[in-house]
């Protein structure tokens, strides 16, 4: 849909979504998890002369990311035999890669339970325009894409999509003042417009837009079939 304002209701949803889900059993204090993630984070990385993630903060972004999508107890284990060193001197090099988000990702994959879906995290702290993150959601929203795998090749394919919907989007903007659409905004729309369905929180999102476009948030009958 090239229909911005189903865009920014969908965005506008995520804050509620968060809300809602904190409440449950197992997303229960993910509202202050992800405050954390999406503001406290990034600035943290942006106040280190060479950015890098700590050894503390790469337990955090797995806890957050466990709560907000399908929690693994053998990850948290395994992510916790990092040194410190090891964390703070790959990052660092993983960070200082990008806009190559292969040898981002591939550097990164050497620390201990931490593939692309994970690595995409911390890259997506460090440049959410660059790198948006491999939420189960917003990748079957993704057409094309195939069955959900976690492999690097299948992360390519899907952040190039998604940086090219964050693009069409800005160029939609009725002033160029407005806030940007980064690749982890609109992420963060497909996510949240998945769980607004699934909470019946839903947006009242135009159901006459096309959905056969790419990149386009979906009806409710389309819900499992959005491209970003």
């Amino acid at each position: 849909s090239t229909d911005i304002s189903n865009w920014q209701k969908a965005y506008s949803c995520y804050a509620d979504v968060l809300r809602a889900l904190s409440k449950e059993g197992k997303t229960f204090g993910l509202y202050e998890l992800d405050e954390w993630f999406q503001k406290s984070l990034p600035l943290n990385l942006k106040s280190r002369p060479e950015p890098c993630l700590t050894r503390e903060e790469l337990l955090k972004l797995m806890q957050w990311k466990l709560t907000r999508g399908k929690f693994r107890p053998r990850l948290t284990e395994l992510v916790q035999q990092n040194s410190s060193d090891e964390v703070e001197s790959i990052s660092k090099s993983a960070i200082a890669a990008l806009p190559n988000l292969e040898n981002a990702i591939k550097t990164l994959t050497q620390l201990k339970a931490v593939g692309p879906a994970t690595a995409s995290a911390i890259l997506c702290a460090a440049a959410p325009h660059v790198a948006p993150f491999m939420a189960d959601e917003a990748v079957l929203a993704v057409p094309d894409l195939g069955k959900l795998d976690y492999s690097l090749k299948q992360y390519l394919k899907y952040a190039q999509k998604i940086r090219e919907k964050a693009a069409e989007l800005n160029a939609l903007q009725d002033r160029p003042d407005e806030d940007q659409w980064s690749a982890h905004k609109v992420e963060i729309s497909l996510w949240a417009f998945h769980y607004c369905n699934k909470l019946k929180l839903v947006p009242n999102l135009t159901e006459g837009s096309s959905h056969s476009d790419e990149h386009a948030p979906p009806s409710r009958k389309r819900a499992r079939h959005v491209s970003p």
